[in-house]
């Protein structure tokens, strides 16, 4: 009776949308500084302004996701706020996404019918797809995209199949260069397929062909034109802010220590199952084959570029879906092979997910990510404030007419203000990204001090990742950024500078002296303890020298 109820499909597909449900909606409310660049460039192309960061300013690819930037422009254009849109979105594709995984896991050979709802459950207990799918980012339309080449590949058949994978491929490249890993799969699996074939027939092969590679001619390749006119460069900023200045094997090692991480934290127990079928010699059908190949070039790409600085392995969170389908066709392959019992069966699937249950609840309590809470530094601000933020508020109305600002966490704040914004990691900056020097004492290998070339701009504000009280205790060591030291020994920086105080900020915030006006600060009832006070910045301890206020 026991065994019947467990075996029955309707209970495991209860089961693991539960699971994945109560996750979503356990992360629901956290959102990424990062998107808030994008939104930031599809608002200004929906105003008119091209795809730029800054009105009128240069043209700078720093965003990457192309295709979901556009859908974020038509939710602005309808009239929806775009975290709104892209949230809502998010958790469609997530749950489409999941179908797809139910019904390839039902094409594929697997020990019994509710085996194929084990894949759901395991990516609703894998956090990170969960929270960055939700995040405001397009993770979850990467997942979806790449989960629908592998459903696409299994279950269609002819023409409808090719002409499937081809339209699949070209919205894989134009939301995400690095769509251009999947493209090269793909095309090897139909060249061995046709090899296979002896290419018997070369007209049907061409035909293939054609419809595969034509969305990619038409429109990508014509898209890359424009990319290389619009912006001057095939590959976008981000990846020469990330990449230039910094030694091949600093990414490696980077690359190496990110991977081993969210190997150890969260998929440790599929990948141990992935390893032991590849050591054991299971067989690799299609679906697993392909499924396979496209986790191997995307980990040599996160190993090559050195992972990402943004937390709960985010550039892994795309990948988790595949990661737990082929981790289940493994396991499904080697129950079958050793040949046990229905009970054996149930209790063997369960096992494996009550490890990685447990293995992600650990990693959870381990990574401190807590229900609406912050998980990432840069974005303190704004995952609880949702979408209008006291202070972004407060500092938008109290800056002056044709306000700057210099920031790291160049997203919500930016897009929040509407200042005229130098993004002091580069994203957003071409000559930041290309010729800054790597700040080797810093957090991230990938931060870079420029400051010869945008302190002289004076921008109005400047925002650091000082902790704000220890800065007023006349602590000045930074754990984030060496910028942020040295900066504080500029001349220029300490004759032109105030400290705003008794501002709702983590970060100490600094406004350019000449700017200033205290009595804007008084009855602002957003900022719990308006203080008029401003303070001249020493370089060996901050706040000791109070200055008046500027008549």
């Amino acid at each position: 009776m026991i065994c019947r109820f467990a075996s029955d499909s309707r209970v495991w597909r209860l089961f693991s949308y539960a699971i994945f449900t109560v996750t979503l909606f356990y992360v629901f409310e956290m959102t990424a500084d990062d998107s808030w660049i994008s939104f930031r460039y599809a608002r200004n192309l929906a105003n008119g302004y091209g795809l730029v960061f800054n009105p009128g300013g240069e043209h700078v690819e720093g965003y990457t996701n192309f295709l979901w930037l556009i859908i974020i422009t038509i939710f602005i254009k309808s009239g929806v706020h775009p975290l709104v849109g892209a949230k809502l979105l998010s958790v469609l594709l997530a749950y489409l996404t999941m179908g797809m995984l139910g019904r390839i896991a039902r094409q594929s050979p697997l020990p019994s019918p509710y085996w194929r709802f084990i894949p759901i459950a395991l990516v609703g207990m894998l956090l990170p797809y969960a929270i960055w799918s939700v995040s405001g980012m397009e993770s979850g339309l990467t997942a979806f995209l790449l989960v629908a080449l592998v459903a696409v590949d299994a279950n269609w058949q002819g023409r409808r199949r090719q002409a499937g994978l081809g339209i699949l491929l070209l919205l894989l490249l134009c939301n995400r260069l690095d769509g251009a890993l999947a493209f090269v799969v793909i095309v090897a699996s139909a060249w061995h397929a046709a090899r296979q074939d002896g290419f018997r027939s070369w007209r049907s092969h061409a035909r293939d062909a054609a419809l595969m590679l034509g969305p990619t001619a038409l429109i990508f390749i014509p898209y890359l034109a424009w990319k290389l006119t619009y912006y001057g460069s095939l590959l976008p900023n981000t990846y020469y802010a990330k990449v230039a200045g910094i030694p091949l094997l600093a990414h490696l090692f980077s690359g190496v220590s990110y991977t081993a991480e969210f190997a150890v934290y969260w998929a440790g127990i599929p990948i141990f199952i992935l390893a032991l079928y590849l050591v054991l010699g299971g067989r690799l059908h299609r679906t697993l084959a392909n499924g396979l190949a496209l986790l191997a070039v995307y980990v040599v790409y996160i190993l090559f570029v050195g992972g990402d600085v943004l937390p709960c392995s985010r550039m892994f969170a795309p990948l988790i879906p595949l990661i737990a389908l082929t981790s289940v066709l493994c396991l499904g392959g080697l129950v079958s092979q050793w040949g046990l019992g229905e009970l054996r069966q149930i209790l063997s699937a369960g096992m494996f997910l009550g490890l990685t249950g447990l293995s992600c609840f650990g990693s959870t309590l381990l990574n401190q990510i807590p229900a609406k809470a912050s998980f990432d530094l840069a974005a303190k601000l704004t995952i609880d404030a949702g979408i209008d933020g006291a202070f972004p508020n407060w500092l938008r109305n109290y800056g002056p007419p044709g306000s700057s600002i210099a920031l790291f966490s160049a997203g919500y704040l930016p897009y929040a203000t509407d200042f005229y914004t130098i993004d002091r990691i580069g994203l957003n900056d071409t000559y930041i990204a290309h010729h800054g020097v790597r700040d080797d004492n810093g957090a991230d290998p990938q931060f870079k001090t420029t400051l010869d070339y945008w302190l002289p701009l004076q921008p109005t504000f400047i925002e650091t990742w000082l902790d704000l009280r220890s800065f007023q205790q006349g602590i000045t060591h930074s754990d984030y950024s060496r910028e942020d030291e040295l900066l504080l020994q500029q001349p220029l920086f300490l004759e032109n500078y105030v400290l705003l105080t008794g501002i709702e900020y983590p970060f100490a915030f600094f406004q350019r002296r000449d700017t200033v006006d205290a009595g804007c600060l008084e009855n602002v009832p957003s900022i719990p303890t308006p203080v008029c006070q401003v303070d001249r910045i020493q370089a060996s301890q901050a706040g000791s020298d109070s200055a008046s206020s500027p008549e």
